[in-house]
């Protein structure tokens, strides 16, 4: 299907994952594990303890590459789908999707009424005969736990190992998450006393998707617990967090449904159900927005 000079590339029949490994992508690849293609990135350095978790897994396509170390990251996420991209007629793409979850960007958090119908899409994707293909983008980390956790929990270890290192934010982030989750279905409660805490407090406002979580967090735990991890934990912020009933967290945002491939929707749809994760009930959107307006005083928010 390689275009020809002058011609726009025609899309093929198969569907790309750009996977870490990490749970969001662990979460992407199980909600239809026989139709994608998992293509992974060996970036070096420090990122070796991530290839050594995915190369267990056998991605259908490994690359190594080294333009983390040339700083190319600092430009836009989308790097991330290069290889992909590069081995799109190989592998006769026509979708890509990401690992990427509801609360990874600003753009995702949508008022209840908005389609996604006019940027089903991105302007590079589309030049290049790809449409995007990110089956995680209405579920946030907590219901990417859920899927992990029913289809593949014996991955959940070398997973997190893989992506963080111990003391940082992002393990403690993602392992609290996945904890909450799993009490969620009916687990073991989190064990408030048996936590370790990142090194050094987490500090609100300086990162969109952390905020997300902290903010779910507060909602979810005394301020006893919270304020061992956040820095500096503001009164007001904790009685406005703990007005927002938490259980949407653990629901896939509707808004994106139709992101996914027809081919794909039946089997997604199943697979998330299986996992326990349902779509927003009609008494979440109130708690959605109210966790909107707590975010849009520190960030800007789309229509």
């Amino acid at each position: 299907s390689a275009a020809v000079a002058g011609e726009p590339r025609q899309p093929g029949k198969r569907i790309a994952l750009n996977f870490s490994g990490g749970m969001d992508s662990l979460a992407a690849w199980l909600l239809a594990p026989d139709q994608v293609e998992r293509v992974a990135i060996d970036f070096g350095g420090w990122f070796d303890r991530e290839r050594e978790f995915f190369e267990t897994l056998d991605p259908e396509v490994t690359c190594a590459t080294n333009f983390r170390s040339k700083g190319y990251a600092a430009d836009d996420w989308m790097f991330m789908g290069s290889v992909a991209t590069l081995f799109a007629d190989h592998l006769d793409l026509g979708w890509m999707g990401y690992g990427t979850n509801f609360e990874s960007s600003t753009w995702n958090y949508r008022h209840r009424g908005w389609s996604p119908t006019a940027d089903r899409t991105s302007h590079l994707l589309d030049s290049i005969g790809l449409q995007d293909c990110t089956l995680t983008r209405g579920m946030s980390e907590f219901c990417g736990s859920l899927v992990v956790d029913h289809y593949a929990s014996n991955l959940v270890d070398g997973s997190l190992r893989s992506i963080a290192a111990p003391g940082s934010e992002k393990r403690f982030r993602k392992l609290l998450a996945y904890d909450s989750a799993v009490a969620f279905r009916g687990g073991p409660a989190v064990d408030l006393d048996a936590r370790e805490f990142p090194t050094k407090k987490i500090e609100m406002w300086q990162s969109y998707p952390v905020d997300v979580a902290m903010l779910a967090f507060i909602a979810m735990y005394p301020p006893g617990f919270v304020s061992r991890f956040i820095d500096e934990l503001e009164p007001e912020l904790v009685q406005a967090a703990q007005e927002v009933r938490p259980d949407f967290m653990f629901r896939c945002n509707p808004l994106f449904a139709d992101q996914v491939p027809v081919a794909l929707r039946e089997t997604v749809r199943r697979r998330m159900t299986s996992a326990g994760v349902q779509m927003y009930r009609d008494d979440d959107w109130p708690e959605y927005e109210k966790l909107r307006s707590i975010l849009s005083h520190h960030y800007a928010l789309p229509d």
